[in-house]
């Protein structure tokens, strides 16, 4: 933008200063685009707005043909004509100055914007069913956050980003990957699931496989993938001896219970049972330091209900208390 704002500059040192003042109304127009505050999240509504209102700029400042007249033959004075000629000359060349530096204005952000990737997000509590380019379709459950080109649809490796949990209805065509923090998931056209949390006490990725076929692979050792099947369930945990590729004992119905509304857990630590609840509610849900151990837990709720009951059957479950704070719930041991 510094770029074209130097280019703007320039262009109206070559009119006079009343000329420039109505021209740097083209630019005034649009208001200030910095890339740096908009990096992560596009507004793709506003980019829409900006760029109408900068074209009905240029529309209003380009120079409108008057309309046809039979020719008059009048004899004129050449001094007076020339003079007007050359004023005449000089207010539309800056008049076209200023149409040019509002399409060039177009042309920039229309770059700009399609050069930065399409960021979806999903807030706690949300989930979003999102339609891309080329036809796949993804569902985020709450706290997610997709990735991936404008041009999705023309590349020859249709890749995108994940951070959190989505369900993938995959368009046949070229190969598509999902990568998350720490795993890359590769399929032509296919249904399948994953979840990547890298913030959790257990950090890795999740692949569910519901139909067709992917393979998995580390994110740092591609040439060691395993290819999947319908059904099966493949995780990559990040561990103290590095990156483990291994099965789990969750069941494909278990993987998918986020669509239906449920909450289920199978060989889940207490910690992210509760990050899971927090997202699902958008709520804070506090653990005591003293009910944290390593026991492994699972638990189904088919009908969790709102978050109290979903908080509460969390208690009964691993025999502690749970009470009312400020913004959400607090779980104790009895002994407390």
């Amino acid at each position: 933008m510094n770029n074209l704002r130097n280019e703007i500059d320039r262009v109206l040192r070559d009119v006079d200063a009343e000329e420039a003042a109505r021209l740097r109304e083209v630019w005034e127009s649009v208001g200030a685009v910095d890339p740096a505050d908009t990096q992560d999240v596009i507004d793709e509504t506003a980019v829409a707005r900006l760029k109408q209102n900068i074209e009905h700029t240029i529309d209003r400042r380009a120079p409108r043909q008057p309309p046809k007249q039979p020719p008059l033959k009048v004899r004129l004075d050449r001094s007076a004509v020339n003079g007007r000629v050359s004023t005449g000359s000089k207010r539309m060349a800056s008049v076209w100055a200023g149409v040019l530096v509002a399409a060039s204005v177009v042309f920039m952000i229309g770059l700009w914007w399609y050069i930065q990737p399409a960021v979806i997000l999903t807030a706690p509590g949300q989930t979003l069913t999102h339609d891309m380019p080329d036809g796949s379709i993804v569902e985020l459950n709450s706290d997610s956050k997709l990735s991936y080109h404008r041009g999705l649809d023309g590349l020859s490796v249709r890749s995108v980003r994940l951070d959190g949990e989505a369900f993938f209805r995959v368009t046949h065509g070229p190969t598509f990957v999902v990568r998350t923090f720490n795993a890359e998931v590769r399929v032509l056209g296919t249904e399948f699931n994953v979840r990547a949390r890298e913030v959790e006490s257990e950090r890795g990725t999740v692949v569910a496989l519901e139909s067709g076929s992917v393979t998995l692979n580390a994110a740092d050792d591609p040439d060691r993938a395993v290819l999947m099947s319908p059904g099966e369930l493949r995780r990559i945990l990040m561990s103290g001896a590095g990156i483990v590729l291994d099965s789990t004992s969750s069941t494909l119905t278990d993987a998918l219970a986020w669509r239906r509304g449920e909450l289920v857990f199978r060989d889940e630590s207490l910690q992210s049972i509760i990050a899971e609840i927090r997202r699902r509610y958008d709520i804070d849900v506090r653990l005591d330091a003293g009910i944290v151990d390593g026991r492994r837990w699972n638990l189904a709720l088919r009908n969790p209900g709102g978050a109290e009951g979903a908080v509460r059957d969390v208690a009964g479950m691993a025999g502690i208390r749970y009470r009312r704070i400020a913004g959400g719930f607090e779980l104790f041991s009895e002994a407390r």
